[in-house]
């Protein structure tokens, strides 16, 4: 099997492609990003390309039947017209890319924030819940975008075998995004009511993704681990400091703080919808179909986390 891995640089990206590099049956392993990563494991391939650029003619090289797309801005740009064109145009020229080298396995990492955040999503969201992204969640709405493109691929017959993995939000001990950073803040300004987050640790996705295409299992699936953490939890933790405020004085103070570049603000005020409602999914399909058990908890996940983050705050004090 030959497998090429977009947004092999981010920390899911040279996760990925590490494991799939010590798994013999995994002959060819192609890493594809816009930088280098900042190590590059043994009997890895690595392209320096962009997703919005051709890669049907790496594809074919390197004789690829397997496609794993996690190339994605999560960190919010301050330029929302390159944001959706590297999300939305780069995905769909690399579903492209697939058709036109006549790959047979197509996985998208989309998001369980396609579901968006309601007070009437049920306690756990499973795969026939209808995508119901929040209205300018902007990474949401590109990962629907998307998710209907594949569809309407899939209904032509145009695309190969594909799989759509809807994770909660990962994490690992290296591990970032614009929300860990504001929790790893003295003072974390907060909603007054803030629903409970599910993590998944990253070494789960990653054997998950190995698992689905050894087996070229299609389909779409949730991937969340047991259990769900507070903000309250999670600052104790990381041992800051919590100051409520009622939501829409919180959403527009963040707003003024990103427009204004001031370190308030690690993202813009969308972001906050996330911790409006709990959008907790289920993976009872995930288990069902592929008989995986999670090795962390969401809790066991964000502890590894803290530990490691506290150890690096007193490193660099």
């Amino acid at each position: 099997m030959n497998a090429l891995v977009t947004g092999s640089s981010g920390s899911l990206g040279q996760s990925l492609t590490r494991v799939l590099a010590n798994d013999p049956r995994f002959e060819t392993v192609v890493g594809v990003d816009v930088r280098p990563p900042s190590v590059s494991p043994a009997r890895t391939v690595f392209v320096v390309a962009d997703v919005r650029s051709p890669l049907s003619e790496i594809l074919r090289r390197h004789r690829i039947d397997s496609v794993v797309h996690t190339a994605f801005v999560v960190r919010p740009l301050r330029d929302a017209n390159l944001m959706e064109d590297i999300n939305v145009n780069g995905s769909k020229a690399v579903l492209e890319s697939c058709r036109a080298a006549g790959v047979k396995h197509l996985l998208h990492l989309s998001s369980a924030t396609v579901y968006g955040f309601h007070h009437v999503n049920p306690a756990r969201l499973e795969e026939t819940q209808p995508m119901r992204t929040n209205s300018g969640f902007v990474y949401g709405m590109h990962k629907r975008q998307i998710e209907h493109t594949l569809a309407e691929h899939a209904a032509t017959g145009t695309l190969p075998a594909a799989t759509v993995l809807r994770p909660s939000f990962f994490i690992g001990p290296t591990c970032t995004n614009p929300l860990l950073e504001y929790l790893g803040k003295r003072l974390v300004f907060m909603p007054s009511r803030a629903a409970p987050l599910q993590f998944t640790h990253i070494d789960d996705i990653v054997e998950i993704i190995r698992l689905l295409l050894l087996n070229r299992t299609s389909g779409i699936f949730n991937v969340g681990a047991e259990g769900v953490i507070t903000i309250d939890e999670m600052c104790r933790q990381l041992q800051t400091r919590p100051v409520r405020m009622p939501y829409t004085a919180l959403h527009a103070l963040d707003g003024v703080a990103w427009r204004c570049r001031v370190p308030l603000a690690p993202a813009p005020a969308w972001v906050l919808q996330l911790l409006r409602h709990p959008w907790i999914v289920s993976t009872e399909r995930l288990k069902r179909e592929i008989g995986y058990a999670f090795r962390y908890t969401t809790r066991a996940a964000f502890e590894e986390y803290a530990a490691h983050a506290l150890w690096g705050r007193r490193i660099t004090e």
